[in-house]
């Protein structure tokens, strides 16, 4: 759905001249919003995805730590995670609390690829559990151009990415002015459906893609082999 609906283009931007500051900037223009059911299926996902790792604390529980009602902790700090988790998994095989805590955030990329992905499931789920997140349909992810290379160094463009909540007519780019750039310049932007939780950040919908991927592939398995 997100994809069918990004490939009718509707996000387009126009170019315009900052001679104060000698550069060419880019504005966002909004066409369409994206599809009003996507809010309930982004939910569906995120509750689904966080219940799956609650459920795996708690089938391995014995009944001594579920009188505690432990959930899958998530931790971007490592103290916090020996104050709070620990404590709240006391009582499980130590190979599984060695796994779970394998699969920390504050570990970085150091075990697997992306894993603050599973903080922005956490930030999602806390902000979902009375509303749907909102669906921000103006997100910039990616930004490209062509020059003819005549031996000089490319200009850079700067690109406002990822986490930038849009709105219609809003800067999205800018590109220093250059003798190989005219006043038409247009270079092509890819944008992404986002959804927004708590902290007011933008989490584009590929962004789901990867927590699942975690889940599946990292966290599941990781769990499997500690039993």
């Amino acid at each position: 759905m997100v994809e069918s609906f990004l490939d009718t283009q509707p996000y387009t931007t126009t170019t315009k001249r900052d001679d104060k500051r000698r550069r060419y900037i880019f504005e966002v223009h909004i066409g369409d919003n994206p599809p009003a059911q996507l809010p309930f299926l982004a939910s569906e996902f995120i509750h689904n995805a966080r219940a799956t790792l609650d459920n795996i604390v708690w089938s391995l529980a014995p009944s001594s730590v579920r009188r505690r009602k432990p959930s899958f902790p998530i931790y971007d700090d490592p103290i916090r995670f020996q104050c709070e988790a620990l404590p709240m998994l006391k009582g499980m095989k130590p190979e599984i609390i060695k796994a779970i805590e394998w699969c920390q955030p504050y570990h970085g990329n150091s075990h697997f690829v992306s894993a603050y992905r599973l903080l922005d499931l956490n930030r999602l789920w806390n902000f979902d559990k009375h509303r749907a997140p909102l669906v921000v349909g103006c997100v910039p992810d990616a930004a490209s151009y062509a020059l003819i290379d005549d031996g000089s160094e490319f200009p850079l463009i700067r690109t406002r990415m990822g986490v930038l909540i849009l709105e219609e007519g809003k800067e999205i780019a800018w590109i220093p002015f250059d003798p190989r750039l005219k006043d038409d310049f247009k270079p092509h932007f890819h944008f992404s459906v986002a959804f927004v939780g708590a902290e007011k950040r933008a989490i584009p919908f590929y962004g789901l893609m990867k927590m699942h991927e975690i889940i599946t592939k990292e966290v599941i398995p990781a769990i499997q082999t500690a039993i």
